[in-house]
């Protein structure tokens, strides 16, 4: 029986999927290994022992419960699709998800400096790394209609919450705004980036989003692909699964 419903927008590689599912120990000790090291280069605050141990806890216990989690992946450039990690989410979607007048749209999608396999690629012309003559057509869906779609399908699953987990490129507000109209209070958390509305739409958009998240009393937290943010990650996915 599902417990928990993960909506993952943006996925690029899916490393946030593979950090809490798919990873083994070795994994996980090359990457807290790389973080210790840019800490040791760069400065900043380093993962413990103590902690690295507790996320290890975290990630076994999720692996015996894969089952209990519904796992969505929604990644709109359709030149990530073919890598072998899609092909182990419950479900996947090869749209945008934006606000738009009708239903869904055609839309293009910049890609940043870094070309077409690379993070940063966006809906918005506004986001300072896209390059505007390098693009593809993508199917973008409006998000009210994606998440009533999925509550409606999804409502023999039982008594399930909702977890975010976002990076797309801007449109976050839109995406979490209609999941709290559709789910309501089964949406309790949201993970990933947020930074990309405040380069997007600005500084008084942030703050607008940051009030209605804290307002409804809606976990955030950071998860992307910086080890730093996954030890409190899993620790909360492993909350919300056994809490149901």
């Amino acid at each position: 029986m599902k417990k928990l419903i993960i909506i993952d927008v943006g996925t690029h590689e899916a490393q946030e999927f593979k950090a809490l599912f798919h990873l083994r120990v070795w994994d996980y000790l090359y990457n807290w290994l790389r973080h210790l090291n840019r800490i040791r280069r760069a400065g900043g605050e380093a993962c413990s022992l103590s902690t690295f141990t507790s996320m290890l806890s975290d990630a076994a216990w999720l692996r015996t419960q894969r089952n209990s989690v519904y796992y969505i992946l929604v990644e709109p450039n359709r030149r990530l699709c073919s890598l072998p990690v899609y092909a182990k989410a419950d479900m996947f979607a090869n749209i945008a998800l934006a606000s738009e007048s009708k239903t869904f749209a055609l839309r293009k999608l910049y890609f940043s400096n870094s070309g077409k396999l690379g993070q940063g690629s966006s809906l918005f012309i506004e986001k300072p790394n896209v390059v505007l003559s390098d693009f593809d057509w993508v199917l973008s869906i409006d998000p009210e209609h994606f998440f009533t779609e999925l509550m409606e399908q999804l409502a023999d699953h039982g008594n399930i919450n909702l977890v975010l987990r976002l990076n797309n490129e801007g449109a976050e507000t839109e995406v979490i705004e209609a999941a709290h109209k559709v789910f309501g209070e089964k949406l309790i958390g949201i993970l990933g980036s947020l930074s990309d509305v405040e380069k997007v739409k600005g500084p008084v958009a942030m703050r607008k989003l940051k009030s209605f998240i804290d307002d409804r009393n809606i976990s955030f937290l950071p998860f992307h692909s910086d080890f730093a943010t996954w030890p409190k990650a899993l620790a909360f996915i492993r909350d919300a699964v056994s809490s149901v």
